[in-house]
């Protein structure tokens, strides 16, 4: 996840601080910008959920372009007269409030992150932004478990037999606790034991490296390759 602030410089190192030392989130996470057209093209581009804190002076100028962007989740005004942008949340869904007290504004965040992370989901994106999941790293993955959790892909920053190059991406089943040999949901069975241009054909997946024969891991050239492994996965999984 990433978190924009538009709202020009004064506030911002302090905000990011505070909201950071309140969630033990790394401030590589958040960007600051002052011009529209760098924000909105962030913003266009980002493959992360996206949290935007901005001015209403200058939501208003982006608004129209960003609010169907699916990787914008959410908007919080920040802004000195809250009643002069009300009727503008009234018309955009994704704006989550309005606040003139940057605490309460940071509060607001940190509770509905809290709020997304202990949701219920399907796929978990493991990155540098989650330090509180940064045990899962170094080969403990297996030994942790989060309910209702089938896959996590992440990218490779070593080299082996499988994934030659860094920067290659793995996808690998969560164990249905901490000590099974269950998988919650292997990879689809007319994957398994494929390799490189065979498993690519099969799936309609570019970049496939492999899927181990018995549907527990797999590989891909790309990170976002993974992710479609796991998603077309799951689509597969709930059509049958």
């Amino acid at each position: 996840m990433s978190f924009i602030w538009f709202c020009g410089p004064g506030d911002y190192v302090k905000c990011r601080n505070y909201f950071c030392e309140k969630t033990s989130l790394s401030t590589s996470a958040w960007q600051s910008f002052d011009e529209a057209k760098d924000c909105l093209q962030f913003i266009k581009e980002s493959k992360k959920k996206i949290y935007l804190i901005a001015s209403g002076t200058r939501l208003k100028l982006i608004i129209e372009d960003i609010h169907s962007f699916d990787q914008l989740d959410s908007i919080y005004i920040y802004c000195n007269k809250v009643t002069n942008y009300e009727s503008l949340k009234l018309n955009y869904e994704k704006i989550r409030g309005i606040h003139n007290d940057p605490i309460h504004l940071l509060d607001q965040m940190s509770q509905i992150r809290t709020e997304s992370l202990s949701a219920s989901v399907d796929l978990l994106t493991i990155d540098e932004n989650h330090p509180e999941l940064s045990c899962l790293f170094k080969n403990e993955i297996k030994s942790y478990s989060i309910p209702n959790i089938f896959w996590s892909p992440w990218e490779t920053n070593s080299c082996t037999r499988a994934l030659s190059i860094k920067g290659q991406s793995t996808i690998e089943i969560w164990l249905k606790g901490p000590i099974s040999f269950e998988n919650r949901l292997s990879l689809p069975k007319q994957w398994q034991g494929l390799r490189d241009n065979d498993l690519s054909t099969k799936s309609g997946i570019p970049n496939c490296i492999f899927v181990h024969a018995s549907g527990f891991i797999g590989g891909n050239a790309t990170y976002d390759g993974v992710l479609a492994m796991a998603q077309q996965s799951l689509q597969l999984a709930n059509t049958n």
